[in-house]
C-alpha cells in the first residue's frame, strides 16, 4: 500500500526511561512524514524522510538533516527505533524477515504484535478502514 495515513498514541520504555505522546504518520511510497507530540508540554518534533535523506525539525532552531531517518534519530535523540518495521506494524502486519507473534481480538483484528523485542498493542481500529 504505497499511500496511507495513521494517527494514534505511542509509548516507549526501555526499563529505565520512557515516554509517550500522540503521533501522526503519512506514508507515500518510500517517503514519510512523522510528527510526535508530547501530551503535557505540547512540544513536538517532525521527522520527514525520503529517498534523498531525512530531516528532523522542532528540536533545534533549524532542521537537522542526515542520510537516513534511523541514523538521524540515533544521533539527535539517542533513540534506536525500528522505522522500517514500524511502517508495517502501524498497518497491523508483522515486518518480513524475522519471527513474530500476532494476537487477535474477538473482532478478528490485530490486538498485539511481538517482534524483534518490541510489543505493539492495537487498542482500536477505524471501523471504516480495516487493516490490511
Amino acid at each position: 500500500m504505497p499511500v496511507w495515513q495513521a494517527s494514534g498514541r505511542i509509548g516507549v520504555a526501555d526499563g529505565q526511561q520512557g515516554g509517550s505522546g500522540g503521533f501522526d504518520w503519512a506514508q507515500d511510497g518510500e517517503s514519510f512524514d512523522f510528527t510526535l507530540t508530547a501530551p503535557i508540554t505540547g512540544r513536538s518534533f517532525r521527522l520527514q524522510s525520503g529517498p534523498d535523506g531525512a530531516c528532523l525539525s522542532g528540536l533545534k532552531p533549524q532542521p537537522v538533516c542526515a542520510f537516513d531517518a534511523a541514523s538521524l534519530l540515533r544521533a539527535e535523540l539517542g533513540w534506536v527505533l525500528p522505522l522500517r518495521e514500524l511502517r508495517t506494524w502501524v498497518l497491523g502486519m508483522a515486518a518480513p524477515g524475522s519471527a513474530s507473534h500476532m494476537r487477535y481480538g474477538p473482532d478478528g483484528l490485530p490486538a498485539q504484535l511481538q517482534q524483534d523485542g518490541w510489543i505493539v498493542q492495537y487498542r482500536s481500529w477505524d471501523a471504516q478502514a480495516r487493516p490490511l
